[in-house]
C-alpha cells in the first residue's frame, strides 16, 4: 500500500472473527469513503479472511488481512490500529464493527479535525463514538470489551448525519452465538478485579447483567456505578435503567424515586421526564405531568453522547406536554405544540394520525368554549 500518495484518503481497520455471513455487507457500505484496508482476523474458522480479500479485491481496494491471536477487545483494537499506521499511507484511519453498516459516506477532503465523533443508530437509539482519527495521531483503545478510544485532549469533530452515521447490526457471530453477554460480563468481571475503579466497566457490566436478563444484578450493578460518581451521563443512564427495570416490575414509587433521581442528575436529558410524566398521565395525574414538563420544553440533544432516544427529543417529550396541557385546560398550548410536531417532526404513520385527531379535539374544546 505504501506506493500510495502519501497522506491521501482513509483506511478502514476492524478486528474480525468469523463473520463470514454479514461482512460482505459491512464492506460494501465502506467502499465510498476508504481508500484501503487493515483488517485484523483473531482466529476465523470460516471463510471470513477469503471473503475480505476476495471482496476487497474486486472492489479495488488495497490492503491485508492479518491474523493475530485473540486476547481482548482494546489489546486486538490496538493492534489493528497499530498495523493500520504502519502499513497505510492514509491520513485518516476509520473503524467499523462487522455487524455496523455505515449510511452515506465520508470525504476526506471535508475531513479537519484530528479526529471525529460518529453517529450510531439502533432502533431508536443514538449515540457518538470516536471511529475516525488521523494517522498520526497517538490514540489507545481502553477496556476489555465495551472499549473506548482514548485521542487525548484534542478537538473533536462530529461527522454530520446528513453525511453518514453507522447503522449498528444485531447480528454479530458473537451476538448470534447468544454468549455475547455473558462473555462481556465475564470480561468486565476480569477487568474489574483488575481494575475496580473503572466507572465505565462497572456500567457496562449492570447494562450486560441487563441484557441477559438477570434484574437484581443489573440493578444492584447500576446502583454501584452511580455511587462512584464521573461522567454524569453513564450516572444518568444508571439510575433512568434501574427506575424502568422497577417499573417493569411494577414498583411504581422506586420507579417515580429513580427518575426523579435521574433527572437531577442531568435535568437537560429527556428520557426521565419522559418516563414519569407518562407514569402522572397513565395514572390520570396531569396536573403532575403539565408542572413537570413545563421545565423541559427546551431541551438540546446534540450536547449528548450516549444512548439517546430519539423520537423522545423528536417528538415524544413534546407530545406528553401536549397532552397534559389538554387534560389540564391549556388547549391553546396544547394545539400550539401538536401543530409545531406535526410539522416539523418525521412522525410514523400511526403517530400522525393519534396526534392529529388530539389535534381536532384540543380544537373543537376551543370553539366549544
Amino acid at each position: 500500500m505504501k506506493e500510495q500518495v502519501e497522506n491521501s484518503g482513509i483506511c478502514l481497520t476492524m478486528i474480525v472473527k468469523n463473520e463470514s455471513a454479514i461482512i460482505e455487507r459491512c464492506l460494501n457500505s465502506t467502499l465510498e469513503s476508504i481508500s484501503e484496508f487493515v483488517i485484523v482476523d483473531t482466529g476465523s474458522t470460516d471463510d471470513t479472511i477469503e471473503k475480505i480479500t476476495r471482496f476487497m479485491k474486486k472492489a479495488g481496494k488495497k490492503g491485508q488481512v492479518i491474523s493475530r491471536e485473540w486476547k481482548n477487545f482494546a489489546h486486538n483494537r490496538n493492534e489493528a490500529v497499530a498495523l493500520a499506521k504502519e502499513l497505510s499511507n492514509a491520513k485518516y484511519i476509520l473503524t467499523i464493527d462487522a455487524d455496523d453498516q455505515m449510511k452515506g459516506k465520508i470525504n476526506h477532503r471535508d475531513l479537519k479535525h484530528s479526529a471525529y465523533y460518529i453517529t450510531s443508530k439502533h432502533g431508536g437509539l443514538e449515540y457518538r463514538i470516536n471511529r475516525l482519527f488521523k494517522r498520526d495521531l497517538k490514540v489507545e483503545y481502553i477496556g476489555y470489551t465495551h472499549e473506548y478510544l482514548s485521542v487525548g485532549s484534542v478537538e473533536m469533530g462530529t461527522i454530520d448525519t446528513d453525511s453518514a452515521y453507522y447503522l449498528m447490526g444485531s447480528d454479530s457471530s458473537r451476538r448470534v452465538s447468544g454468549q455475547k453477554y455473558l462473555d462481556d460480563i465475564a470480561l468486565l468481571q476480569q477487568e474489574l478485579a483488575v481494575s475496580p475503579d473503572c466507572a465505565r466497566s462497572q456500567f457496562y457490566l449492570a447494562q450486560s447483567y441487563k441484557d441477559s436478563g438477570q434484574t437484581p444484578e443489573a440493578i444492584e450493578h447500576y446502583l454501584k456505578r452511580a455511587s462512584m460518581g464521573g461522567w454524569f451521563e453513564e450516572v444518568y443512564i444508571s439510575y433512568l435503567r434501574v427506575a424502568r427495570l422497577y417499573l417493569n416490575q411494577n414498583d411504581i414509587n422506586k420507579a417515580k424515586q429513580f427518575f426523579q433521581l435521574a433527572i437531577d442528575t442531568c435535568p437537560q436529558r429527556a428520557e426521565a421526564q419522559y418516563d414519569l410524566s407518562c407514569i402522572y398521565t397513565n395514572s390520570g395525574d396531569y396536573n403532575a405531568a403539565y408542572e413537570l414538563l413545563e421545565k423541559y420544553t427546551d431541551i438540546d440533544r446534540s450536547k449528548f453522547l450516549l444512548f439517546l432516544e430519539s423520537s423522545i427529543y423528536e417528538y415524544g417529550l413534546m407530545d406528553q406536554y401536549a397532552l397534559s396541557c389538554y387534560y389540564t385546560g391549556r388547549y391553546t398550548q396544547s394545539i400550539k405544540v401538536w401543530k409545531e410536531i406535526l410539522k416539523g417532526a418525521n412522525l410514523d404513520s400511526n403517530t400522525h394520525k393519534r396526534i392529529t385527531n388530539n389535534l381536532i379535539f384540543a380544537i373543537d374544546k376551543v370553539f366549544v368554549s
